[in-house]
């Protein structure tokens, strides 16, 4: 699972680093975090390039299901949505139709 980061900054010593990051969501709303680093994982991007990304554990809801995952942080701008969900998420909760989209109704708690 990936989420929509910019100003991605790795703060503290090697053993307890945390990653303060600003998350984009609709409308361009904007929220400063700080959450502690993981790891900074290899991963291959949709144009087959190999880059290291922070992930971060974040409480996500999505259709229902609402649970910490681990997510990588990535300026998603040019791309057409702001989080991919990964099999991380997805496996043994959810049934993917590839020929559909936005087929599961909000049932998560309204953000404030």
């Amino acid at each position: 699972s990936s989420v929509d980061a910019r100003d991605i900054q790795l703060r503290g010593p090697r053993r307890s680093r945390t990653v303060a990051f600003t998350l984009v969501g609709d409308g361009d709303r904007r929220v400063r975090l700080e959450l502690p680093l993981i790891e900074n994982r290899l991963v291959v991007t949709g144009g087959g390039r190999e880059v290291r990304r922070p992930v971060v554990r974040m409480e996500v809801c999505v259709a229902g299901f609402q649970g910490p995952i681990e997510v990588t942080l990535n300026d998603r701008t040019r791309v057409d949505y702001r989080v991919l969900l990964g099999r991380n998420l997805l496996e043994g909760r959810f049934i993917v139709d590839v020929a559909r989209s936005l087929t599961a109704r909000p049932a998560c708690p309204v953000a404030r």
